[in-house]
């Protein structure tokens, strides 16, 4: 059996508005468990970073479950 347990999704916004809003539709899933907003800068200009990581169940929870 192969489970993923951890999903790292990486966002790319050009305002800090659609940045807020991407951690705002991430907050309705319960397992949420971390997300950043981080500002940075190119040659082209600034831009916004979004990092969210979602823990669906451990190892553990699924081998009980079997």
């Amino acid at each position: 059996m192969k489970r993923q347990l951890t999903v790292k999704e990486s966002y790319f916004a050009t305002t800090k508005k659609e940045a807020e809003d991407v951690v705002k539709d991430a907050l309705e899933d319960k397992h949420l468990i971390k997300q950043s907003i981080t500002e940075k800068s190119s040659k082209n200009g600034d831009y916004f970073q979004i990092d969210v990581e979602f823990k669906y169940n451990t190892a553990r929870g699924l081998m009980e479950g079997e």
